[in-house]
């Protein structure tokens, strides 16, 4: 596989800006009072049609393009997109109106907006690009596979490639948790949140270069993550600092010798987490100056599945 290159990012989350100087320093835990960090929508998408815009969709479209103005790029090769749940809000309306109206012929604009590749789609109707355009939806690994597809496509010859991930959060999700008995500390950190990224093979334009991602079935963290590290020729020695969905505890001991932050704790907790994880880690090599260091992404999903990125300064 060729050699893939980061050459920005952007999030928009519970934190302070889509990106901003001392991005690190000025990370909040999350709280159960939590707010998304919206930008002013109105900077990238017409008003006139803000409002028939999933919350989902809009985060994409502000994300998407300001990580591409900020790259000085104006259109990818691809438009790569991870959901775990899509535009959950109009999945929800359309059930709604299905299941109320009674020998009525259906309005369409629900049905065709709650489909889980509407995101990729707007943003590439936005730019008027017909280039290859995919959307991956595996639950908690759907970045995971969305950056795999993109270092795919850079394999085959494409120049740049525009990469992220979405998921909003609606109250239908919070009703489910306590149908399903989640425990108080997870259900407050449910949330929402968009992270979009610019790759490419040119060394000379990125930040980092993405050496590996890994999809995989784990029994033990440690060994998965260790077995990982083996594979790319390295030790948990050469990791710099890791970055992990989920704070750790009995249900996720990890032995390893680097430090690791808590990227969940202020994201929150959703299928799309992961891309917030890539740019806080891109962040740090940026801010630290980290060339030629290691930083290691771990996305630790439901049923034993684990996403691991390899990241290292360039």
């Amino acid at each position: 596989m060729s050699t893939t290159f980061l050459y920005n990012s952007s999030a928009i989350s519970t934190q302070s800006d889509l990106i901003t100087n001392g991005f690190l320093k000025n990370l909040v835990p999350i709280e159960k009072s939590k707010t998304l960090v919206e930008p002013d929508y109105k900077n990238f998408i017409k008003p006139m049609m803000i409002r028939r815009m999933s919350k989902a969709t809009k985060m994409s479209i502000a994300c998407a393009f300001k990580c591409l103005q900020d790259s000085g790029e104006e259109q990818p090769d691809a438009i790569i997109v991870g959901t775990g749940l899509g535009s959950l809000a109009d999945t929800e309306k359309f059930l709604k109106v299905s299941t109320s109206i009674e020998k009525k012929i259906l309005p369409p604009t629900s049905f065709i907006q709650s489909g889980h590749n509407t995101i990729a789609g707007q943003i590439a109707l936005l730019l008027i690009n017909d280039c290859y355009n995919m959307t991956h939806v595996q639950q908690a690994l759907s970045f995971e596979h969305a950056l795999l597809d993109s270092m795919l496509s850079i394999s085959e010859g494409k120049k740049l490639v525009l990469t992220g991930a979405v998921d909003e959060h609606t109250p239908l999700l919070d009703d489910l948790a306590n149908r399903f008995g989640i425990n108080e500390d997870t259900k407050d950190q449910l949330s929402e949140g968009a992270g979009y990224f610019v790759l490419g093979p040119n060394r000379s334009k990125a930040n980092a270069e993405i050496v590996s991602t890994s999809i995989s079935n784990y029994d033990s963290l440690t060994d998965s993550i260790s077995s990982f590290l083996r594979d790319n020729e390295l030790s948990d020695r050469d990791i710099e600092k890791g970055f992990i969905a989920f704070s750790l505890s009995d249900k996720f001991p990890v032995d390893l010798d680097f430090e690791l932050l808590c990227y969940s704790d202020y994201s929150g907790r959703h299928f799309s987490s992961s891309a917030f994880g890539l740019h806080i880690a891109n962040r740090y090599i940026q801010e630290y100056n980290m060339n030629d260091k290691y930083v290691l992404i771990i996305n630790v999903a439901s049923n034993n599945k684990l996403g691991l990125i390899l990241l290292k300064g360039v």
